[in-house]
């Protein structure tokens, strides 16, 4: 009987540097899909706890019968800071519609809940977005303010609730307008979205890119 003879098949070196390649590539895919879904995630969230601040707002002054600012920094190259302040006494003690407005100054303002770090977002003025299918309201931007050395932080910009739950700046707005812009690595990035303040009753509604 003439002994048998067995084939030995392998993969040759280019066959396995060419699986290696693939699994490589679909690797990187796997990685920037995930980054992606990261991104978006810290990106809803900050437009949550932002519109969340601005309900919270609304509710404080009108439940408590005093006026409540929703202020915020200028951004850094990670993001922003958002704190919500009411007057103790339930009057207008900032002088909302006189220029400066001097918050370290003031004794009868204190901070409500605590500050909240929007990550990956920077705030705009209004007319600074656009989206697509969202009309131009004609609305107003955030008042500037001065607010260096307060209790919470050096604040540039706010926007009032009265008592009456009403949304205000310096001056009468039937809109109020916040451009929100998202940075990814320091750096401003294409996606953006809005929240529009009604000026008459302080709700929000906050507008995403389809």
């Amino acid at each position: 009987m003439s002994p048998r003879k067995f084939s030995q098949t392998g993969f040759s070196l280019i066959e396995l540097l060419t699986v290696m390649a693939i699994i490589s590539i679909l690797a990187s895919f796997s990685v920037s899909a995930i980054s992606g879904i990261g991104k978006a995630g810290q990106m809803n969230a900050g437009l949550s706890v932002l519109s969340g601040m601005a309900e919270r707002a609304r509710q404080q002054a009108i439940t408590q019968n005093t006026y409540v600012w929703m202020a915020w920094s200028e951004p850094d190259a990670e993001g922003c800071s958002v704190v919500l302040l009411e007057s103790k006494t339930g009057g207008d003690s900032l002088g909302w519609t006189q220029d400066p407005v001097t918050l370290s100054a003031n004794p009868d303002v204190q901070i409500v809940g605590k500050r909240e770090y929007l990550r990956g977002i920077k705030l705009l003025g209004a007319g600074a977005v656009s989206l697509p299918g969202v009309p131009d309201a004609g609305a107003a931007s955030a008042s500037e303010v001065d607010w260096v050395g307060s209790p919470a932080g050096n604040l540039v910009r706010a926007v009032q609730f009265a008592p009456t739950g009403e949304a205000r700046v310096r001056t009468s707005a039937r809109m109020i307008e916040l451009g929100i812009q998202f940075l990814q690595g320091g750096e401003t990035s294409a996606n953006t979205a809005l929240l529009r303040l009604a000026g008459a009753t302080g709700k929000a509604n906050l507008f995403r890119p389809q």
